[in-house]
């Protein structure tokens, strides 16, 4: 069987009606970055899904996986076990009115054992709304955050 590669979504117009039609907008999707391939991957379902520059999420939790970080840090080798749970939204959903404030967020499993806040290195670990941007210095802003 040959493996099929899972279709790049490139942000601008018309790119959440294409991302909308890969992903099942009723079920949560789990987005990582993708270091090979320099832009976020989508799993839906335990399987990868498609690729991206820019995706909008609500109801988000960020996930890491424990054994999957002391595996990094004992090797010193990447894995996959870090990404934000959540929704797909339209980017227009997560707009609102002001007074609202966005923070950047990291994550470096040699720094921290969860994502932080980049200004504070405090945890996060939801968040209401979450937009990544691979093109972005700061990657992840997250909105409405615990």
């Amino acid at each position: 069987m040959i493996a099929m590669a899972k279709p790049f979504i490139k942000s601008g117009a018309k790119h959440f009606d294409t991302i909308s039609k890969v992903v099942d907008m009723r079920k949560t999707v789990e987005v990582y970055r993708n270091l090979h391939k320099k832009c976020w991957s989508i799993r839906q379902g335990g399987k990868v899904v498609c690729h991206t520059d820019y995706i909008t999420l609500k109801d988000c939790k960020f996930v890491v996986q424990p054994a999957g970080r002391e595996r990094v840090v004992r090797e010193k080798k990447k894995n996959v076990h870090a990404f934000v749970r959540g929704l797909l939204c339209s980017p227009r959903e997560s707009d609102h009115t002001p007074p609202f404030s966005w923070e950047f967020v990291k994550y470096n499993p040699y720094k921290s054992g969860s994502f932080y806040f980049d200004h504070t290195g405090g945890g996060i670990y939801q968040a209401k709304f979450v937009d990544m941007d691979i093109d972005d210095a700061h990657g992840i802003l997250a909105w409405g955050w615990t």
